[in-house]
C-alpha cells in the first residue's frame, strides 16, 4: 500500500466524481476516528468560489481594503483566508502548508482527485467509470456495492463505518512506519 506524509503526518485523500458522496462518507468517518482518539485535519478542494467572509464584517474590509492575508480568531478557532489570484489551480502542498501538523494525526483530503497521491474512492453504483481504473493511486474503494472485477485496491462496504476505521487505522500506522524506515 503506498502512504504519503506531509510533515509527520499521514495524508489519505477521498476522492469521487462529484454528487457521489465523499462528504457523507467522511461525515460518518471523522465521528468514529475521533472517538478512537484520532485528530483529524481536513482539507477539502473545491470548483467553486469560495466565500467565508461576508460583506460588512471587520475582516471583508480589510481584505478589500487590500490585505493579501488575514487571520480571524478567537480562543476557540480562527480561520486564514488568503487572496490567491493565481487562474491555474492551486496545488495539495499549497493547502497542507497551512495546517497545524502537530494538532492533527491524520491528514484527510477530500478533492484533487487528480493528484498523484495515496486515496480512497468513494464509489456508488452510478454511471461513472470507476477512479481505480486509471488512478494507481486508488488504494481503496469504499462502495455500494462489489466491484468486479476486482481491483487491485482493497475493497470496503460503503456502509461499514467500522471497517473504514480500521482501513484508516492501518493506513495511519503504515505510513509512520514507512516514514521511520521499518515499513
Amino acid at each position: 500500500m503506498k502512504t504519503l506524509c506531509y510533515r509527520g503526518v499521514p495524508v489519505l485523500g477521498f476522492a469521487a466524481f462529484s454528487g457521489v458522496g465523499k462528504t457523507t462518507t467522511l461525515k460518518h468517518l471523522i465521528p468514529a476516528l475521533v472517538a478512537a482518539r484520532i485528530r483529524v485535519a481536513i482539507v477539502k478542494h473545491t470548483h467553486h468560489g469560495l466565500e467565508i467572509d461576508h460583506k460588512g464584517k471587520d475582516s471583508y474590509q480589510l481584505r478589500e481594503a487590500g490585505a493579501t492575508q488575514i487571520v480571524v480568531g478567537s480562543n476557540q478557532r480562527r480561520a486564514v483566508i488568503i487572496e490567491t489570484p493565481e487562474t491555474q489551480d492551486v496545488s495539495l502542498s499549497s493547502f497542507l502548508a497551512n495546517l497545524e501538523p502537530q494538532r492533527c494525526d491524520i491528514i484527510m483530503v477530500e478533492g484533487f482527485r487528480h493528484h498523484a497521491f495515496p486515496k480512497v474512492e468513494i464509489y456508488r453504483d452510478v454511471d461513472k467509470a470507476l477512479l481505480a481504473a486509471s488512478d494507481d493511486n486508488v488504494i481503496a474503494i469504499f462502495a455500494d456495492r462489489e466491484i468486479i472485477p476486482k481491483p487491485s485496491a482493497v475493497q470496503l462496504e460503503l456502509n461499514d463505518v467500522t471497517a473504514q476505521v480500521s482501513f484508516v487505522m492501518q493506513y495511519i500506522s503504515k505510513a509512520k512506519n514507512d516514514l521511520n524506515g521499518t515499513g
